[in-house]
């Protein structure tokens, strides 16, 4: 079951990514609250509600916490510079996105892994 769950998790924050590309880039549309709330995306809701149940007490989650606020504070910003026309500075802060994504992916691998040691 929690390889299933993390399966799911990991698609659903790359899919995530590319809507938040898209949007940032005035391709397409997203609602704010998805955009900006780091509760009311999906990968919010998964975390505040079975990731924190289910594995709150394995370090990384907190860590994992943290670089998901700061992914969407940053998503706020990105989208300010862009309104400013300050493109090459959008252009660096997309990448911190994509970096501050990266990061969770991978503090998620390790969530994982502890998890499945746990059961074992």
């Amino acid at each position: 079951m929690s390889k299933i769950e993390f399966s799911m998790v990991r698609m659903m924050q790359r899919t995530w990514r590319m809507k938040i590309r898209s949007f940032l880039q005035g391709q397409d549309s997203l609602p704010e609250q998805e955009a900006y709330s780091f509760r009311d995306c999906e990968f919010g809701k998964w975390l505040y509600s079975e990731g924190m149940a289910k594995y709150g007490k394995i370090p990384e989650m907190k860590e994992i916490e943290k670089i998901h606020i700061h992914l969407h504070h940053n998503v706020k910003k990105n989208k300010h510079i862009r309104e400013k026309k300050l493109f090459f500075e959008a252009e660096k802060s997309l990448q911190k996105i994509e970096e501050l994504a990266q990061e969770m992916m991978y503090l998620l691998n390790i969530v994982e892994k502890k998890s499945s040691e746990e059961i074992e």
